[in-house]
């Protein structure tokens, strides 16, 4: 695992000072709601409980079982894909390699078997299912193995094929397509027999950065790709894929989920891409949907779209598949990487935690989110914005606020499924500030929100010259952040265990 926070300094910020420049500060108060002119204000009530009634909550954590090696006889994971086999098998990969699970008493699941030994500090990155036996999993610098799981308890290598690049598959009949970024190919394995893959050979020309495809069920995958976007690949010839037109969506695919003639494709911080596939060579985007977090992975199933965000997981009713409406989120318990979903009922790869999440579509309840956790002001005043979204499936309602030493106005105090509404914070200013706004909602789950204010010596470091400090390098040589004056400056601190 490795842990590291990245900062931006920047000496002087960007150069010295005009010395022709001595007029005063500007003391007018900041104020970034010059845009909102055609927002009406309102005011809430001067008060932050919770209400006496709140909704219940349609997504809910029904099991959940943790790998690490606080447990005697476990071992770390972190997942990265997650995979539905047989009965109430599922296939997990990451950090800790190939492992199964076994949600069949979904209260107390267990983690049966593993490929390869954890002592080996094994690795992959995704896994595809190939049959009820045999399932391959690959590791973007050290190639791919197909592993018989045939007995869930004790896991066993097949074959293995080294190389460099290789991360996205699909399995579509009797060919599995893996994608490598050793020069944009697209590798075809014959597993007709899956115990016995036959490699059939590379094809060539294909994106260079996908990191999944996605087998579309008509004769057409589509490859999630870093650099090109959502690129369309016929399988017209099983054995010689031809790829057409990417579409660009502004930023990397990370992955991606087929409906029909509909395609979610995960965008990271972009949210999730809504694509009309209704003619498969030439996808074309209609709808952009925002998340709480950066979504990694999306996964359909039964008319429900799920998206795992890193932050958690969220769900979207796919009554109109091409505008997704909210139903609900929840903030998971790490880091949610990996989604995989059946029914009404979503898999979620949560760091150390494989968890088994299930929506009741009976229920609606809104879902609050706010844009930041804390707010800095400057000494002179001024008035400030916090968006709050809702997230859920019904209406999100205010019903008061407080922030000791502030002015309190919203924008509206009911948000619909999906919308936005703003707070406008206003403050006049003074040497010092800490106090904290407390929004009341009917949240289920966090009904009370918090957002931490500050201002004064607590943010004497905001605006000012970085202090001067000086870095051995590992040659032994010493750089001086002084001498990097008018350049800008990263600063990674990390550690790895």
């Amino acid at each position: 695992m490795i842990s590291f926070l990245i900062a931006l300094a920047c000496q002087g910020r960007g150069g010295p000072p005009d010395p022709a420049d001595d007029s005063p500060g500007d003391s007018t108060p900041t104020d970034d709601t010059a845009g909102d002119s055609a927002v009406t204000w309102q005011s809430l009530p001067g008060s932050c409980s919770e209400p006496a009634e709140l909704p219940a909550d349609p997504l809910t954590l029904v099991g959940a079982k943790q790998l690490t090696q606080e447990h005697p006889g476990e071992f770390f994971v972190e997942l990265v894909d997650v995979e539905l086999g047989p009965g109430e098998l599922i296939y997990g990969a990451g950090q800790g390699g190939l492992v199964v699970y076994d949600f069949t008493d979904v209260e107390e699941p267990l983690s049966l078997g593993s490929w390869p030994s954890p002592q080996s500090n094994p690795r992959f990155h995704r896994v595809e299912a190939l049959s009820e036996a045999v399932v391959v999993a690959v590791h973007r610098d050290q190639g791919l193995e197909f592993v018989d799981v045939s007995d869930p308890n004790e896991l066993r290598l097949i074959q293995a094929a080294p190389g460099q690049g290789m991360e996205g598959m699909a399995a579509v009949g009797e060919r599995l397509y893996v994608s490598s970024r050793d020069g944009g190919q697209l590798r075809i394995w014959d597993v007709s027999s899956p115990t016995q893959p036959v490699e059939l050979g590379p094809i060539s020309g294909m994106p260079e950065n996908t990191w999944e495809l996605i087998d579309a069920g008509d004769g057409w995958l589509y490859a999630a790709d870093q650099a090109e976007g959502l690129v369309p690949i016929s399988l017209a010839d099983p054995d010689a894929p031809s790829r057409g037109t990417a579409l660009d969506l502004g930023v990397g695919v990370q992955y991606a989920a087929v409906y029909g003639d509909w395609i979610y494709a995960a965008l990271g911080g972009g949210g999730v891409a809504v694509i009309d596939r209704s003619d498969p060579s030439a996808p074309v985007e209609v709808h952009r949907i925002s998340s709480a977090g950066s979504v990694v992975q999306v996964s359909v199933g039964e008319g429900l779209l799920w998206a795992a965000d890193h932050d958690g997981v969220g769900v979207w009713s796919l009554e109109d598949p091409s505008s997704p409406s909210p139903l609900a989120r929840e903030t998971s318990e790490q880091f949610a990487l990996a989604v995989a979903a059946e029914g009404d009922s979503a898999w979620l790869g949560d760091w150390s935690y494989l968890e088994r999440w299930d929506l009741d579509r009976s229920i609606s309840s809104p879902e609050a989110r706010l844009d930041r956790s804390q707010l800095a002001f400057e000494t002179s005043g001024g008035s400030q914005l916090v968006q709050i979204t809702n997230y859920g499936g019904d209406t999100l309602v205010l019903s008061g606020a407080t922030a000791e030493g502030l002015d309190i106005e919203v924008s509206t105090a009911a948000i619909e499924p999906g919308e936005s509404a703003k707070l406008r914070l206003t403050w006049a200013g003074g040497e010092r500030l800490e106090s904290t706004l407390c929004l009341a909602t009917n949240d289920p789950d966090e009904p009370l929100q918090k957002v931490e204010l500050l201002a004064g010596d607590t943010l004497s470091y905001l605006g000012a010259p970085a202090p001067d400090f000086t870095l051995t390098d590992l040659d032994g040589d010493t750089h001086k952040l002084s001498e990097q004056l008018g350049h800008p400056v990263v600063l990674a601190y990390f550690a790895t265990w």
